[in-house]
């Protein structure tokens, strides 16, 4: 039988808080362990280069919350720096589930992130021009927008029970 990784996530932490309230040892650690398992098939290279992590103290049966790096390049395939990232999954009537993602791009190189070449022309390199919220959205967006296809393929695969 096949389900959802999802589903099957979302299922083991149900399972295991309830062991952990009848104080159930044995099979907290056999959920725990599934648990492990499953992750090891979350998102982990291609920019999410220090894998993909489930917060299970934010997560219910209707809330799964994981949190994620991911390494920057700029238009020259230079690593510029990381930004941090966190992902809500809870249900959704119309598309099974919702994405939502809150990234911190503090320790990321915004503008090689934008392109330097966005800044100035050639013979106004010695001009600076203010990163704007604008900026800031665009590559929010791009990134979200990677995130969305890499993590909605993981979750919404099937994995064996």
């Amino acid at each position: 039988m096949e389900r959802k990784v999802y589903q099957e996530l979302a299922s083991l932490i149900n399972a295991k808080n309830t062991c952990e309230a009848r104080d159930n040892q044995e099979w907290y650690e056999k959920h725990s362990d599934r648990i492990k398992e499953i992750m090891k098939s979350a998102p982990s290279g291609s920019g999410i280069d220090c894998g993909t992590s489930l917060v299970e103290e934010d997560c219910t049966d209707n809330k799964l919350v994981f949190q994620f790096s991911f390494h920057h390049m700029d238009q020259n395939g230079m690593y510029c720096g990381w930004s941090e990232h966190t992902l809500t999954v809870t249900p959704s009537l119309m598309f099974d589930i919702e994405l939502d993602f809150d990234s911190n791009f503090d320790g990321a190189d915004v503008e090689s992130l934008i392109g330097y070449d966005e800044f100035a022309e050639e013979e106004d390199l010695e001009e600076e021009r203010e990163i704007t919220e604008e900026d800031l959205n665009d590559i929010t967006e791009t990134n979200q927008d990677y995130f969305h296809d890499v993590y909605h393929y993981w979750l919404t695969g099937n994995v064996n029970i």
